[in-house]
């Protein structure tokens, strides 16, 4: 499900890759939210719909949005 979501909010969002890109846009992210982080691999931010996720290395995905709290989706 998580998945999905990240899929449907990618159009319009910013994504960055690269382990130190991914760590400076974290970074920023959680001066404006309060995520947590480790071990990410991508960062996206689709400010239009205010949704969030991070990749991180183990596989599994932690996203956030305005109306709902953090989710994570253990790896596959």
């Amino acid at each position: 499900m998580a998945l999905q979501a990240i899929e449907e909010n990618r159009k319009g969002a910013e994504v960055y890759h690269g382990a130190a890109l991914c760590a400076e846009k974290a970074t920023e992210l959680l001066a404006e939210t309060n995520m947590p982080l480790a071990d990410i691999e991508e960062v996206g931010y689709n400010r239009s719909t205010g949704f969030v996720w991070l990749a991180r290395r183990r596989r599994s995905r932690t996203t956030s949005s305005r109306s709902g709290g953090w989710s994570r989706t253990p790896p596959r």
